[in-house]
């Protein structure tokens, strides 16, 4: 089953390099992990379910038409909140 963009059309693969995914990671882990972290009240669920969410992103890449604008860093030290 191939991925398709919001046309229907399928979306070509997008090849990822480690440094692509490093990239994707540095600017969405912190505010994903603080909201997971938020939800579960469980800083340890919150770390396993980002890690799964970045898994599962990168692997359905091709079913995601892309962001209009790109979104700034929020300044996250990267650590999970536990309050």
């Amino acid at each position: 089953m191939g991925g398709r963009g919001l046309t229907g059309t399928p979306s070509p693969a997008v090849p990822l390099s480690a440094d692509d995914i490093a990239a994707l990671y540095d600017r969405h882990a912190c505010a994903l992990l603080t909201f997971l972290t938020r939800r579960t009240y469980d800083p340890e669920a919150a770390l396993d379910l980002m890690a799964e969410t970045f898994a599962v992103a990168v692997a359905q890449r091709r079913r995601f038409p892309g962001a209009p604008t790109p979104r700034p860093a929020d300044g996250c030290s990267g650590s999970p909140a536990t309050s």
